[in-house]
């Protein structure tokens, strides 16, 4: 294991070593997510366009997918469990 940090084991994060850097790795990832998710500016086109409100809890959920598509965000849980 790379880590004890317990908030990393799950599924989404590196928790045994890579062949690849993990900067690499989460790149790669998350290229992944892009390529079967919509993108981004396609779901707050989509957002935008809807003639409904949203909600503060909308908004963090849009925030959760912005984190999901950025290799950034799992090197920051990386970094704060050293």
């Amino acid at each position: 294991l790379t880590t004890r940090n317990y908030e990393l084991f799950d599924f989404l994060h590196a928790v045994l070593p890579t062949n690849v850097p993990l900067q690499e790795f989460y790149k790669n990832f998350c290229s992944l997510y892009k390529g079967t998710l919509l993108s981004f500016r396609s779901v707050l086109k989509a957002i935008f366009s809807s003639p409904f409100l949203y909600t503060p809890s909308d908004l963090k959920r849009l925030k959760a997918l912005r984190d999901l598509l950025s290799p950034k965000s799992y090197l920051k849980g990386h970094l704060e469990s050293r």
